[in-house]
């Protein structure tokens, strides 16, 4: 996912699903740059919060680890909690455009990481372990993107000094 930028509303360009705008609404942001993926956001059963997914179909990351991603980045933010429901296999595979087989093995793996439990008749649940299981994933997972990019900054020829002037000024903006 980039850093590109539309005007409307600080969203990236591209399409959004809008499940609130009633059934299929779908807002178009317009820009000369392609859009880099689809947005969508999907109802949480519990209270009716909603989760974001910033899926992208061209990605070389197969879309049911594109879920998982997100899913745990969603628990690790605080933006699902322990007890939440996520939306069912046909659900979210219907909102997302992916095919159920692809939710069914991103909800597979998020249980057997311990991340979620089948609650029979209710869904998937949250569970007790999943905000500290998210949380040290997420610390992996951005840490592995950080070296990679420090070592193509450091192979590329620039200094540390260099390096760290370039981090600072990524961490200061907006």
């Amino acid at each position: 996912m980039g850093t590109r930028r539309s005007g409307s509303a600080g969203l990236p360009q591209g399409i959004y699903y809008a499940p609130s705008l009633g059934h299929g609404s779908i807002l178009r942001l317009h820009s000369a740059v392609a859009p880099l993926s689809v947005l969508k956001a999907c109802d949480t059963p519990r209270d009716g919060g909603t989760m974001w997914f910033d899926i992208d179909p061209k990605s070389a990351i197969p879309l049911f680890e594109q879920i998982v991603s997100q899913v745990i980045f969603n628990i690790a933010s605080g933006g699902l909690e322990v007890g939440d429901l996520i939306p069912s296999v046909r659900k979210l595979g219907s909102q997302l455009t992916v095919h159920p087989n692809t939710v069914a093995k991103a909800f597979q793996e998020l249980e057997r990481m311990g991340v979620v439990a089948e609650r029979r008749g209710r869904g998937m649940e949250v569970t007790p372990d999943a905000p500290k299981i998210c949380q040290l994933q997420r610390q992996q997972r951005v840490g592995n993107r950080i070296a990679e990019a420090l070592r193509e900054a450091m192979s590329s020829g620039l200094s540390p000094e260099e390096i760290r002037q370039l981090v600072e000024s990524v961490i200061r903006s907006p």
